[in-house]
């Protein structure tokens, strides 16, 4: 389970705010995504919070060849929880082309950092999903970490457009 740590300069409230309440608000600070979308959000009463997003990514592919991508292979969902009290957040992706089984799991954890002036986010990925070979295993811990940092770069550029 690969252990992931960014630290991001902005106070832990507005990162968490960012990269949970604000999730599909990233897409267009993402050159690889070409949207995301809030299908539902739900607050239990004893206080957890879980979204639905629908995520599509770009197929940075020649035109000629686009047409050849399989969708399902662009296309995911992703399933997030949350209480407010506790600065951690649940996370799990399903690609459309696994048909609404999981390809991995994560747990991503806020803490205070540079004095309260930063936030240091923790990932912990586990893949859930097949993995027929040990190198496609490693190329998609690889691609999961870097849209990982990506997102987390994102929610800086979100915050600091506001």
């Amino acid at each position: 389970m690969p252990k992931i740590v960014v630290v991001v300069m902005h106070p832990m409230p507005r990162v968490w705010d960012a990269l949970c309440e604000r999730t599909c608000e990233l897409a267009p600070f993402l050159e690889h995504i070409e949207r995301a979308e809030l299908k539902s959000r739900q607050t239990s009463d004893d206080g957890v919070t879980r979204c639905v997003h629908a995520w599509r990514a770009r197929a940075n592919v020649p035109a000629l060849l686009a047409h050849h991508v399989d969708k399902g292979v662009l296309e995911w969902t992703g399933r997030t929880e949350w209480r407010a009290e506790v600065p951690e957040s649940r996370w799990v992706v399903e690609p459309k082309s696994m048909k609404g089984a999981a390809l991995c799991e994560a747990l991503m954890r806020f803490s205070a950092a540079a004095g309260g002036r930063g936030t240091r986010v923790d990932l912990e990925l586990a893949l859930v999903g097949p993995q027929r070979m040990a190198g496609m295993q490693m190329l998609t811990n690889t691609l999961l970490a870097t849209h990982f940092r990506k997102l987390v770069d994102a929610a800086a550029k979100l915050i600091e457009k506001r």
